[in-house]
């Protein structure tokens, strides 16, 4: 034995094998990255924005649907900032 506590003749593995086994590691990052990069530009597709406070009426199919409040915006080149929203109301 040598002083490592290892059998002579037992060899560490080479750095390629080391190499290897970051390999996973490295396509899974970028593979996380390409679908971030392909979906992202999707996620608005569908999203309606309307200007709050004002009147609206939108129809909705059946089922759950989401309302975001976003204190700064751009609507039609226009920015809108808004500090609260009193009054908003869903009717169903």
């Amino acid at each position: 034995m040598d002083m490592s506590g290892r059998k002579t003749g037992d060899r560490a593995p080479g750095r390629g094998w080391y190499a290897l086994g970051c390999l996973p590691v490295v396509l899974g990052f970028m593979a996380f990255f390409a679908i971030l990069v392909s979906q992202l530009p999707k996620m608005d597709d569908g999203l309606e924005q309307i200007v709050v406070p004002g009147a609206r009426e939108l129809r909705l199919e059946p089922g759950e649907h989401t309302v975001f409040l976003e204190h700064r915006s751009v609507v039609d080149g226009k920015t809108y900032v808004v500090d609260q929203i009193s009054g908003l109301a869903v009717m169903g």
